[in-house]
């Protein structure tokens, strides 16, 4: 663990130079790309053993550059955009760990766009990215990965009302992982106002679900095809705290006349709705991760709108820190005897 301790810690001073405007050091669009570069770098230097699925993916890309994508789609089950995705890079390199770079970039690169694009501020984006479920999908997952940051793009169109454009970036997005088209669902609930008094009637909503998941778990089955449909259980409740957690925290100060952070909540609640189901369905939290990325967004969006006549900005800002750095290193830890194998952490060269 200790190449996070240096990442958190590195993270953190430049957070606090920020702040502090330390040696002018001030600019949050150069702290974002610099933050950002790090965690890049740390996944797109690791080693080809850290990651469960990574074997399998690099098994193809060694193979692919003469065989057809018919023959790939053979060997693999691959989505199109993927396999096109690994011929291309296949192209220009035989090298496994360039391949896991390369695809290290394609993932984090689109969450930077949108919060440079944004003006998101640095630290709390940064550490809520690394606290949300999905980036342990980075280690393993490299379809998905891709797919999490093009559907990051599509956020912005989801905001401004684009639909076709929305759309298209989620399609893109599916051409790598089938999942990311429940990412859909999130266009129209966005706009659904919903005030503190049924907020909170919607929490006793999600504990009826919770409680009786199995059962419309076994309903849902007759009409979801059965291999989305067997039970794998999983310790999951953790990550359903902390989606809770984040969700009262916005209940009490996010303003109700934000349209923008009230429609992130209302995709946050759906994917604490999904997280319901991932302790009986591994499907179930696959799909709870496209939802959760909008609290990279909500989060520093409900600091800088907080009433500072109010309540204590610094106070609230300092907590969400501590809070996020916590469940992200616990996260990174606890991966490590899953499927993420985020943890010990080893350099490509060490292996």
């Amino acid at each position: 663990m200790l190449i996070y301790y240096i990442l958190f810690g590195t993270i953190l001073s430049i957070g606090v130079f920020q702040h502090s405007n330390v040696f002018g050091f001030k600019k949050n669009t150069v702290n974002l790309i610099i933050m950002f570069t790090l965690v890049t770098l740390l996944l797109g230097l690791r080693s080809t053993d850290m990651g469960y699925d990574v074997p399998n993916y690099i098994s193809v890309f060694k193979i692919c550059k003469s065989m057809s994508l018919h023959s790939m789609d053979a060997i693999a089950n691959f989505e199109i955009g993927f396999d096109c995705y690994t011929k291309l890079v296949r192209m220009f390199t035989s090298d496994e760990h360039v391949f896991l770079f390369v695809t290290a970039v394609c993932s984090i690169l689109p969450v930077l766009i949108v919060l440079i694009h944004k003006k998101v501020e640095g630290l709390l984006a940064v550490l809520a990215f690394m606290a949300v479920p999905s980036f342990l999908m980075l280690y393993s997952g490299l379809r998905q990965s891709i797919a999490f940051g093009i559907c990051f793009l599509s956020i912005p169109f989801l905001e401004d009302r684009k639909f076709f454009k929305f759309a298209l970036v989620v399609a893109i997005a599916s051409l790598f992982h089938s999942s990311a088209l429940v990412f859909l669902i999130a266009y129209p609930l966005f706009t659904i106002k919903i005030d503190a008094s049924k907020r909170w009637l919607s929490l006793a909503l999600l504990y009826v679900v919770f409680i009786f998941k199995s059962q419309i778990f076994s309903i849902a089955a007759i009409f979801i095809k059965s291999e989305y449909m067997v039970e794998r259980y999983t310790d999951a409740r953790g990550v359903l705290l902390f989606l809770i957690l984040n969700y009262i925290i916005a209940i009490l100060f996010a303003r109700e006349d934000d349209p923008v952070s009230q429609g992130y909540m209302n995709v946050l609640y759906i994917g604490m709705i999904t997280q319901s189901f991932a302790s009986i369905n591994v499907m179930a939290m696959r799909v709870t991760e496209y939802f959760t990325l909008v609290l990279i967004l909500l989060i520093p969006r409900i600091v800088s709108n907080v009433d500072s006549d109010s309540y204590n900005v610094p106070l609230m800002y300092l907590g969400y820190v501590f809070m996020l750095s916590v469940v992200a290193l616990y996260l990174i830890y606890s991966g490590g005897s899953g499927w993420a194998c985020s943890s010990p952490y080893y350099f490509f060269w060490t292996t």
